[in-house]
C-alpha cells in the first residue's frame, strides 16, 4: 500500500491513527474503505476530463485531428466515470 492508500485505510479504521502499529479488523469499516477507493477512482476520471479540457497545448491546436483526440479523451473519461458508478452502484 502506498501512503495515500494507507490514509484511506486509516480513515476507514483499518490502521490506527497517529502511526500506531495496531492494525486489524476490529473497527474496520470495509464499506467506507471501498467507498473511499471508488470515489478516488471516479475523481481520477474527472481529473482526466478536466486536464484535457484545460490543456493549453491541446486547446491552442486547431488541427481537426487534435480536436477529435480531445473529444475522444473527454468522452473516454466520462465513460470511465459512468462505468465505475454503474459497476459499484455509487451515487454522487
Amino acid at each position: 500500500m502506498n501512503d495515500y492508500t494507507k490514509e484511506l485505510a486509516r480513515k476507514a479504521g483499518l490502521i490506527a491513527p497517529h502511526g500506531s502499529d495496531r492494525e486489524g479488523l476490529a473497527d474496520f469499516d470495509y464499506r467506507m474503505f471501498a467507498d473511499l477507493i471508488i470515489r478516488e477512482c471516479m475523481n481520477e476520471c474527472r481529473q482526466e476530463w478536466y486536464d484535457t479540457n484545460n490543456d493549453p497545448v491541446i486547446n491552442a491546436n486547431k488541427d481537426p485531428r487534435m480536436i477529435g483526440i480531445k473529444i475522444g479523451i473527454k468522452q473516454g473519461a466520462i465513460r470511465c466515470l459512468d462505468r465505475i458508478k454503474k459497476r459499484f452502484g455509487v451515487e454522487v
